[in-house]
């Protein structure tokens, strides 16, 4: 409700407070009238106050009704029993003198003085209560006293007093309605009726005096708006106009409406037009403006200089949409809160100009990229591949090479999986698609070996020994081993020897066997770095700069360490041994 907020903390905690609603609970008014006078020397503008000792005179008078309806009511029963003793003696001793009628009457009289002091404590009520502006209440005595006594003097005052009391209070409402929703000069004009009949009912004067405020404040500011555009100061202009729409808003007509709009548009202009991409605050404010020039009805133009203003307008938002996002490197950085933050960009420069092919295309691969590093840290890995090769096929070195990261190694867990599933000729097709993107690299990398390993296992269980044999001995060839000193004697160079004399003696099939053992852990051939992580790293980026696996990272850590990758922690991440 629209009405000036009046506090009563220092009243409600004061003691002598408490003790004054416990004893108007208890019905002491002799303590309550005590305590009302201190208090009200302690607060003598306290309205609080004064509505209690209203309330207290009320109760105090009913009470008192009813306590007179109750003598009145035993006085007539006594006197009712004496009359009928005196009745009976009379009609016993005259039963045939006519002394009937006198009984009769002396009844009626008993019952007409009984009437006449109930409906006398009953207007008595019904008088306080409008004094205390409780129409309602009073309204239901005056019932009853028409009923017992329709001509009983004053009722028809009364009556009127009570009317005029519903209509100030229907009317207070409506004004009070008309307030809360920002309609004041319809609320002053309510207001002004209730004044015309009662100037001092409840706190008609404030909320008057405080529209006329609101309105007086508007104009100011209407005013400064003003100077401020003739100073070309668009930002104190635009926010002046919006305070004063929002302090009074019946103030906006149409040509108040036409110089917000001009404001709004000036403002916009004068940030677009610096050729440096704007901050995220800077884009903020341009974007809030451009839509609360738009959604104005009035602006002063015709529908079709509107709307090529609209579309001029978008092209240059938009333009600095993409310029942010640019600035941002989306395509170079590998950082996932970088593309979210340039996805949240783009998004926004569509729903401003949704035709944009240029910015919807950079809006997919944002979007597409985020969708496949979500689902590959799910382990959906056909999703995860679908979502990221439309992306590395328009750009195979997207996000510092993440996009190729994540197609090589879904290519890898897929093909797993087929195997699994004893799909050979669907792994075999997989792992060779990890081998391409991998073979992008120019130095051998872990990568291209372990797509090479999975090619030459498969090879095997389709049958090609020969050809699976002839990939195995060009792996080892690659990875050194007969080089590497470190492995003389070893097992793993028994069975290298072991494959190498029956591939010799053409037993294939045990050749294949032989060189699968030995090179069934990749990471025999790889060297081990220790890795402390960074701030914005994640292990799909750690996996990339050193041109290893993330399976790889989370066998070398089996102490966990590689589910979570927080800033500081040390990392043992297999790379390539050359």
């Amino acid at each position: 409700m629209f009405i000036m907020a009046n506090t009563h903390k220092n009243l409600i905690e004061n003691p002598l407070y408490e003790q004054l609603t416990h004893a108007y609970q208890a019905g002491k008014w002799g303590i309550c009238e005590r305590l009302l006078a201190k208090l009200t020397k302690l607060y003598p503008d306290e309205e609080k106050l004064d509505n209690l000792r209203n309330e207290i005179e009320i109760r105090k008078s009913l009470e008192k009704s009813k306590r007179d309806d109750l003598e009145l009511e035993r006085k007539r029963k006594k006197t009712r029993t004496i009359w009928t003793a005196i009745i009976a003696l009379v009609v016993f001793v005259s039963a045939f003198l006519g002394y009937r009628q006198l009984s009769s009457l002396i009844n009626r009289q008993i019952e007409e003085t009984a009437i006449n002091l109930q409906v006398a404590g009953k207007f008595r009520d019904a008088q306080n209560l409008i004094q205390a502006d409780r129409p309602g209440e009073a309204n239901v005595l005056l019932d009853e006293i028409s009923t017992l006594q329709p001509e009983y003097p004053g009722l028809l005052a009364a009556r009127e007093q009570v009317a005029v009391l519903f209509e100030l209070e229907e009317l207070y409402e409506e004004a009070t309605l008309l307030l809360e929703e920002s309609q004041y000069s319809g609320a002053l004009d309510v207001l002004d009726r209730i004044m015309a009949i009662d100037e001092n009912y409840k706190d008609v004067k404030i909320l008057v005096n405080d529209v006329e405020l609101k309105k007086n404040l508007a104009l100011e500011l209407v005013e400064k708006a003003n100077l401020d555009v003739t100073a070309n100061d668009w930002f104190s202009a635009v926010a002046n106009f919006e305070q004063a729409k929002d302090t009074f808003p019946e103030i906006a007509d149409a040509d108040f409406l036409t110089d917000l709009f001009a404001g709004y548009v000036s403002a916009i202009e004068s940030i677009i037009e610096n050729s440096q991409p704007l901050t995220d605050s800077e884009l903020d404010l341009t974007e809030g403006y451009f839509y609360k020039a738009f959604q104005l009805q009035q602006t002063g133009m015709t529908f079709s200089e509107r709307e090529e203003l609209r579309a001029h307008l978008s092209s240059l938002l938009v333009a600095k949409y993409i310029q942010r996002a640019d600035q941002l490197a989306i395509r170079e950085s590998d950082a996932r809160d970088v593309h979210e933050a340039a996805l949240g960009l783009l998004g926004r420069a569509l729903l401003i100009d949704p035709d944009n092919s240029e910015v919807r295309d950079s809006y997919d691969l944002t979007k597409g990229f985020l969708l496949a590093v979500e689902e590959f840290s799910q382990d959906n890995w056909e999703e995860a591949r679908d979502s990221i090769l439309p992306i590395y096929d328009a750009d195979p070195g997207y996000a510092q090479g993440i996009a190729g990261q994540i197609l090589y190694e879904t290519y890898i867990y897929i093909g797993d999986r087929q195997l699994d599933n004893e799909q050979y000729d669907e792994a075999l097709l997989s792992f060779e698609n990890a081998e391409s993107i991998a073979i992008e690299s120019q130095n051998f990398t872990l990568q291209i070996f372990e797509a090479r390993r999975k090619i030459a296992f498969t090879l095997g269980l389709l049958g090609s020994y020969r050809e699976a044999n002839s990939d195995f001995q060009l792996l080892i060839q690659e990875a050194g081993i007969k080089l590497n000193t470190g492995l003389q004697g070893t097992e793993l160079l028994d069975l290298v020897y072991d494959a190498e004399v029956a591939a010799y003696g053409s037993d294939h099939e045990n050749a294949y066997l032989y060189y699968r053992e030995a090179l069934s852990d990749p990471l025999v051939f790889s060297l081990t770095e220790v890795y402390q992580v960074n701030a914005d790293d994640y292990l799909l980026k750690i996996a990339r700069e050193h041109d290893t696996l993330t399976l790889f990272i989370d066998l070398a850590n089996p102490e966990g360490s590689a589910a979570e990758v927080t800033p500081g922690i040390k990392l043992s991440v297999p790379t390539w041994e050359n």
